[in-house]
């Protein structure tokens, strides 16, 4: 693995201080990880931006990088969102990912605006940003299929139950936050959906 320049050594130092400290501020936190992925400062230690995050911080890279995509969207955002209404939480941002910086200030103002001037839940702003999504693209369409689909699910699956047998759950989700907890739990119910209709077409 290459070694870390003085430099680079302290500006991990410096970011993983922010990822530690901040972990209730997704926009701190999703800023921060990003530049570690992009100047790749886990290299010194780690072999991959994924290894890092599941050792270093107990967290899948799928939810890092929705971190990183949360805190670009609330940058976005801007100025011209006011303090008390800008979002709080990377789950509430979500749905605006895919869209433009200037549809995503406006689905954003109209949700804020829907919700009494308060800062919306993630189902109002996916309600109101899927209008404004593109539509499905050919691999998307291709990747759809039964057979794909249920192969990516297998895989993903037995990814994440090695992962976490090797890290172990329980040590794991104390250092996760309550969003990290959420977002764990709707997966495991999610893919437990998956599987039980599954067993039911192969019947």
């Amino acid at each position: 693995m290459d070694g870390l320049t003085q430099h680079e050594s302290h500006s991990l130092k410096q970011l993983e201080k922010v990822v530690s400290t901040g972990m209730k501020s997704f926009i701190y936190v999703g800023k921060a990880l990003l530049e570690i992925r992009d100047r790749r400062l886990y290299r010194q230690g780690f072999s991959s931006f994924e290894n890092y995050c599941a050792e270093r911080w107990g967290m899948a890279r799928n939810y890092a990088n929705k971190l990183i995509s949360g805190a670009n969207v609330a940058g976005n955002l801007g100025t011209v969102v006011p303090t008390s209404q800008q979002p709080t939480a990377e789950r509430q941002v979500r749905p605006l990912a895919s869209l433009t910086p200037a549809k995503q200030r406006k689905v954003w103002e109209n949700a804020v605006k829907e919700s009494d001037g308060k800062v919306p839940t993630q189902a109002t702003v996916e309600r109101l940003a899927k209008p404004h999504k593109p539509g499905p693209s050919v691999n998307e369409a291709v990747d759809s299929e039964p057979a794909v689909r249920w192969a990516r699910l297998l895989a993903d699956l037995m990814t994440r139950t090695v992962s976490l047998r090797k890290h172990g759950l329980k040590s794991l989700s104390k250092r996760w936050t309550q969003d990290q907890r959420d977002d764990f739990a709707q997966k495991l119910r999610r893919y437990s959906k998956h599987l039980a209709d599954m067993a039911k077409e192969i019947e």
